[in-house]
């Protein structure tokens, strides 16, 4: 690859900004495109010219008087935009001015990337390819001179602009049905916050009874201001942060939206349409979907993990949560401590009173010990009439005191079912473990199920504690 077409091939976005900027300076970008990509296409354009000429030789292409421009392979391109530079309605004198910055931002490429001394190497001589990228301007500017004037092109050029012109008009109307067709509510703002632009979704925000197009065509004057994210708009034109947030909005009819909101800078390199886009995406629907998902997913892992009876833990989850525990209390220091409780005779409830009187004792026994148990305390329904009960930094001896409060608890008052009141009584076995020791969660309920049995031989209706020294679990 030729060195110089390497250069312009790789600055291609410098050679683009410069133009730019030249045009910016000049105010020419009154009558440019404002996108980034039809200033890149220009460039490509031209650069592709001046590789035509290097492609049949790097020597600057002199000019002479019976060069044939209007065929000129290196030149097509100054004509297809004489063709439509004509039709937008730009004067040649105007078209003209703006390629001499063109070409003078070519230059100052070469300017900058070449040593400021010839060198005896040809191929890095600055001056050299300074004439060649003249010469090959020279040619694109005969070339769009001679099509602009052609006789036919003068006689032709005012169907020509009635042609694009209506052309232009379709084109607008399309992107102007577009633009009110979006669902997503989008606000186009000056500076000062005022609307410039919004569709209908968007004027249906600020007024219900908007019509689609009746602020473009009816109210293009009115000066509204947005009524939202004052602040939010402000820290965006700033610094460009909090582009994007969710947002509920109270409109004037009383209702209330969740939206997702979108902060857009407008894409116009030219600076001549400054602005911020305001988009706001209506996700009401989907919130509440989202919150019925979450509801469903909560629901079931309740179901998952807890008693349906008693809505304590179930056997699984209470299990768990002491392995969790005794983890933790290996990182911390902190003692764990197990209960292990039966209800007293309670196959003499199902027997006497029903197994559904026998159901209403499980689900008071449960609202009872909850109603002892601290907020960090964790009690599951480990089985039958059996519970278990998982204190976190809770030694053996506060672990007897809050069993005997259960104890209580539970059999200080009788149970009132449909078919009467019965007297209940619980046993209770306790175990402790944790600390600087890692113990085993079996182990530990093993040992206060060993307590509790103890208890009911002991006569029920009390509080016993483990008595064996519990094993160290192994890695």
């Amino acid at each position: 690859m030729h060195f110089l077409e390497k250069l312009l091939r790789d600055q291609e976005l410098w050679l683009m900004r410069r133009v730019r900027d030249y045009a910016l300076e000049r105010e020419y970008t009154r009558y440019t495109s404002t996108l980034e990509e039809a200033w890149r296409v220009s460039i490509s354009g031209l650069t592709d010219s001046i590789i035509c000429a290097l492609a049949i030789s790097d020597d600057p292409w002199e000019l002479g008087p019976d060069d044939d421009y209007a065929n000129d392979p290196m030149a097509e391109f100054g004509k297809y935009e004489a063709r439509m530079h004509r039709l937008r309605g730009i004067t040649l004198e105007m078209f003209l001015g703006l390629m001499k910055y063109y070409r003078q931002s070519y230059l100052d490429l070469v300017k900058r990337s070449f040593p400021s001394q010839p060198e005896a190497d040809s191929t890095k001589d600055p001056a050299r390819y300074a004439r060649f990228i003249e010469r090959v301007f020279d040619r694109i500017e005969i070339a769009f001179c001679a099509e602009w004037t052609r006789s036919e092109t003068v006689s032709n050029a005012i169907d020509e602009l009635q042609v694009a012109n209506r052309q232009m008009t379709n084109e607008k109307n399309r992107f102007l049905t577009i633009f009110e067709s979006l669902p997503s509510a989008v606000f186009v703002l000056d500076d000062k916050g005022i609307i410039i632009h919004m569709n209908h979704a968007g004027a249906r925000l600020i007024d219900p009874a908007a019509t689609s197009g009746g602020h473009y065509y009816s109210h293009p004057d009115d000066q509204i201001l947005f009524p939202w994210f004052e602040g939010e708009l402000a820290r965006f034109r700033m610094t460009g942060e909090g582009g994007v947030f969710e947002f509920q909005l109270m409109l004037a009819q009383g209702d209330h939206r969740q939206v997702k909101v979108r902060f857009r800078e407008m894409q116009d390199i030219s600076f001549k349409f400054p602005g911020t886009i305001v988009i706001l995406e209506d996700i009401t629907d989907l919130k509440r979907v989202e919150k019925d998902l979450i509801e469903a997913l909560s629901a079931l892992r309740q179901q998952a993990s807890h008693d349906p009876l008693t809505g304590l833990c179930n056997h699984g989850e209470i299990l768990s949560i002491l392995e969790r525990q005794l983890s933790k209390s290996k990182r911390d220091g902190e003692a764990v401590s197990v209960i292990m409780a039966d209800l007293d005779h309670f196959k003499r409830v199902n027997d006497t009173y029903g197994h559904l009187a026998g159901d209403e004792v499980l689900r008071q026994t449960a609202q009872r010990m909850r109603s002892v148990s601290r907020d960090y305390d964790y009690v599951g329904r480990y089985g039958g009439e059996e519970f278990l009960v998982v204190l976190r930094g809770c030694d053996k001896d506060s672990a007897v005191i809050f069993a005997e409060r259960l104890r209580l608890c539970i059999g200080s008052k009788n149970m009132a079912v449909s078919e009467g009141t019965i007297p209940v009584t619980i046993s209770l076995g306790v175990a402790s473990g944790g600390g600087n020791e890692e113990h085993d969660a079996d182990a530990l309920v093993l040992a206060a199920d060993k307590a509790l049995y103890r208890a009911k031989r002991n006569g029920r209706n009390r509080v016993e504690t483990a008595t064996e020294e519990l094993p160290v679990a192994t890695p």
